[in-house]
């Protein structure tokens, strides 16, 4: 049996959406930006309130894509009528199955909550959200006390270092990107 602990480090990938066809295949949305995963795994772990499903592993028996989503073939899913209870079903592994990332980009729960300060020491407050938007990303910074939240782009310039470990973000913005 899992703990708490490790319900809480399985990341979603995938989403079911409705059932496909007359052998049980369902649609998936894909949650990651490594598609090809669905491919290459033979099981996931799935989770569904509505049907009364935590953490169990399933068997992925096929797995092909169709229209910019998955069809999946789980081992508990026969036909149509199985598929239905596991609608909004999220399909999810260990953070320990994640692709490695290229040096310097981070996973969006890795950022989530990092303190952030200024090269001069200047606390602005932690990463509470990430906005996509186009090339670079833009990270919401909201100060615990005052509330304030800042936007400021996912640059390189900007952002001098991340330190994951010790929690803290170091950022050089430029004249009027943070407001304290």
């Amino acid at each position: 049996m899992e703990s708490d602990r490790d319900k809480e480090s399985l990341i979603t990938i995938g989403r079911i959406l409705k059932p496909f066809g007359i052998r049980g295949e369902v649609v998936v949305e894909i949650l990651t930006d490594f598609p090809h995963r669905f491919i290459e795994m033979k099981q996931v772990t799935l989770v569904s309130a509505r049907a009364g499903v935590s953490n169990i592993w399933v068997k992925i028996e096929s797995a092909r894509f169709h229209k910019g989503r998955v069809l999946l073939k789980l081992d508990i899913i026969n036909t149509p009528e199985e598929a239905g209870p596991y609608r909004n079903a999220c399909l999810k592994i260990r953070k320990d199955e994640l692709m490695k990332l290229p040096a310097g980009e981070y996973y969006i729960f890795d950022i989530m909550q990092l303190n952030v300060r200024t090269v001069s020491g200047v606390f602005v407050g932690k990463i509470t959200g990430v906005i996509p938007a186009g090339v670079h990303d833009v990270y919401e910074i909201t100060h615990p006390e005052s509330g304030r939240v800042n936007l400021m782009p996912a640059r390189k310039e900007f952002i001098k270092e991340v330190n994951l470990k010790e929690g803290f973000m170091l950022v050089e913005p430029i004249e009027g990107m943070i407001e304290l």
